[in-house]
């Protein structure tokens, strides 16, 4: 998922493994947190997407790719992130940084794949990157976001973020 906007409550996205509309559930999605990566389990996959008669959000912006069976899925490029390395065989290894001003939500810097209980998996959650509620900023220059930015923030959130300049210096 590279972007997901949905009324919440209201709209909804369902995907299932497999073609059937009985088909077993993967994830159910509505709101705006953009889901984590999804992998079937099977060759097919299938998307059902529900809107009712009132607001609509911005949709949904979803990636897939298919693989092979001794490589892991692409774990995209995480939003307000780089990624570092291309391959997605077995024993190789990504890494993720985040853009300036945003810190680590999710994961850890680097994952692997590997081969767990017969699937090929990565190591850990595909890192995602946010911006922080608060913090405490000490570097010569830097990047202060709202909370969820670009996109909305929360509701009923209450941040604070602190400048520290070396004595003998102002900050602009």
């Amino acid at each position: 998922f590279n972007d997901f906007d949905l009324e919440s409550q209201f709209d909804f996205l369902a995907v299932k493994d497999g073609d059937s509309p009985d088909s077993p559930i993967l994830g159910t999605f509505t709101g705006a947190e953009v889901p984590s990566h999804l992998t079937s389990n099977s060759h097919i996959l299938r998307l059902e997407f529900q809107a009712d008669h009132s607001m609509s959000g911005r949709g949904f912006n979803i990636t897939y790719n298919t693989f092979g069976h001794n490589e892991c899925p692409d774990p995209g490029i995480p939003i307000n992130a780089r990624r570092f390395g291309d391959n997605f065989q077995l024993g190789s290894s990504i890494s993720v940084i985040c853009e300036e001003g945003f810190i680590k939500t999710q994961g850890t810097e680097t994952i692997t794949c590997i081969l767990m209980d017969g699937k090929v998996m990565w190591s850990g959650p595909i890192p995602k990157c946010g911006a922080p509620c608060g913090g405490h900023f000490s570097a010569p220059s830097g990047v202060i976001l709202s909370p969820g930015w670009p996109g909305y923030y929360k509701d009923s959130l209450n941040c604070e973020w602190v400048i520290e300049a070396e004595p003998g210096h102002s900050i602009k």
